[in-house]
């Protein structure tokens, strides 16, 4: 098995023009343009080296480019970072056959230096879903948490171009469901859509989540895209009651109606519970908050602490417009200082 390795260069342009160039005089390689219609239209120029590349910075979600090649501009970079793991999709459409699109995986060498180590590769041909472009989707694939490119480059024709990068951090089921830890109050980015493109599919995301301690439980969806006659998605609270890692009859807590933002609340009991987002139809990136309140604000809910004997610690979220407000009670065997220390942070 070989690594292609790509050094970093200040410019490239002009080398690769010349490569490109007598490669077809050797190889009498011929490019089919097809049918002429209207793509898109390129709005700006990204960078044409891995060191001036289009930053994006993390790639939550998905982020869709028009761009152009031409005998000026020969290639373009953009630069992502995968914040975690999750799936890699792309979708790259253009005019004519025989462009390519390539992905790599910055990694650091002995000396500290990076380097572009290609993972993947894929010229543009007319064997893709009948929308009447050519294009090269670059296969579906889980990437590691890192800095990745991906390069856009011409083979002898001008033509622009479109490319949709999509990751996806949370899982389809729920055995492999993103598991976000113990429920306080933080915010979730992903992509949900369903459509014949790999790239635009993605159905149904899950998140595995703990409750601490009986208290309400809350998941609010809002859609990047806010017209409901353009997209729709809901949100569900499960608890999988056997533990078979199905959802049975039964399982479905609530559900909330479809919409652009949608949400679901429900007081449980302590344990293992799912959030699942689904599309109504077309696709959208969205953003996901999860909260839990396990101190209540009056006495009938206050959160009980028990015995003080020991020292103990809680967490649990204030908000001055939707929680205000917590109350917790205590117990201790005999008369003694009682100190208290509070700490607030951000998701």
């Amino acid at each position: 098995m070989y690594n292609i390795i790509k050094k970093r260069t200040k410019s490239r342009k002009l080398a690769k023009q010349s490569r490109y160039t007598s490669s077809a005089i050797a190889t009498s390689v011929s490019l089919e343009a097809l049918e002429q219609r209207t793509l898109f239209s390129a709005t700006f120029d990204p960078g044409d080296t891995f060191a001036t590349a289009l930053n994006i910075g993390d790639l939550n979600g998905q982020q869709s480019f028009n761009g152009a090649l031409k005998i000026s501009n020969l290639e373009d970079f953009y630069k992502f970072t995968m914040p975690r793991g999750g799936m890699f999709t792309t979708r790259f459409r253009t005019n004519v056959i025989g462009q390519q699109i390539e992905l790599f995986r910055e990694q650091l060498d002995a000396n500290g230096k990076p380097q572009e180590i290609q993972v993947d590769s894929q010229p543009t041909t007319q064997d893709v879903p009948n929308d009447g472009f050519a294009g090269g989707d670059l296969s579906s694939r889980f990437l590691n948490a890192g800095t990745y490119f991906i390069e856009v480059s011409e083979r002898g024709i001008d033509t622009p171009y479109f490319l949709a990068m999509t990751a996806d951090y949370a899982g389809d089921s729920l055995k492999n469901a993103r598991n976000i830890g113990s429920a306080t109050d933080a915010t979730f980015q992903d992509f949900i859509g369903t459509n014949t493109s790999p790239s635009l599919s993605d159905p149904v995301d899950i998140y595995k989540v703990k409750m601490d301690a009986a208290g309400q439980l809350a998941a609010r969806l809002s859609l990047d895209n806010t017209n409901p006659n353009a997209v729709k998605a809901f949100v569900q609270l499960i608890h999988d009651a056997n533990g078979n890692g199905v959802i049975d009859p039964g399982d479905i807590l609530l559900s909330a109606t479809p919409g652009t933002v949608t949400l679901t609340s429900l007081k449980v009991p302590a344990g293992t519970y799912f959030v699942r987002v689904g599309i109504g139809f077309n696709a959208s990136n969205y953003h996901l908050n999860i909260n839990a309140d396990y101190a209540g604000s009056t006495p009938s809910d206050t959160r009980a602490m028990g015995s003080l004997d020991v020292g103990k610690s809680f967490n649990d979220f204030l908000s001055s417009t939707t929680d205000p407000l917590d109350q917790y009670k205590f117990s201790v065997n005999s008369t003694r200082p009682l100190f208290l220390a509070y700490s607030s942070s951000d998701n």
